[in-house]
């Protein structure tokens, strides 16, 4: 992704481990020119090399909500808060709640009824339509 914007809502629960020269990795960017807000990590991320990791971004700012699970890594916050209860704090049933409500309410807003509603399936979110 090139150019200034923000990206919102979003959830990893992945590990993101990079090995090549100059690399960046991110729980949810690794590089570009953007804000991520409201945006939740609860996977691990390294980086073998001299690039850069960030628990939300290696490069972009975690702007306003940003929370990633408190752990020990080599992976900077970049103004994420970390949470040692994040995975009870933010547990998937959470996610797919907030994510819900965004859907609704951006539905009921305005014309574009393309936005999909959420479920967990086994251990995953996935749309329900």
């Amino acid at each position: 992704m090139n150019g200034n914007m923000t990206i919102d809502k979003c959830y990893n629960s992945g590990n993101v481990s990079v090995t090549g020269d100059n690399a960046y990795s991110g729980g949810i960017t690794a590089t570009a020119t953007h804000t991520t807000t409201n945006s939740h990590n609860t996977g691990n991320i390294t980086s073998k090399t001299s690039g850069q990791a960030g628990e939300i971004t290696a490069q972009g700012t975690a702007g306003t909500g940003c929370t990633y699970l408190l752990k020990t890594s080599n992976a900077n916050s970049n103004g994420a808060t970390g949470m040692a209860n994040m995975t009870n704090t933010m547990s998937l049933s959470n996610f797919v709640t907030l994510m819900n409500s965004y859907v609704t309410t951006n539905n009921a807003n305005s014309s574009n009824t393309q936005l999909k509603t959420w479920k967990l399936q086994g251990s995953y979110p996935v749309f329900s339509n």
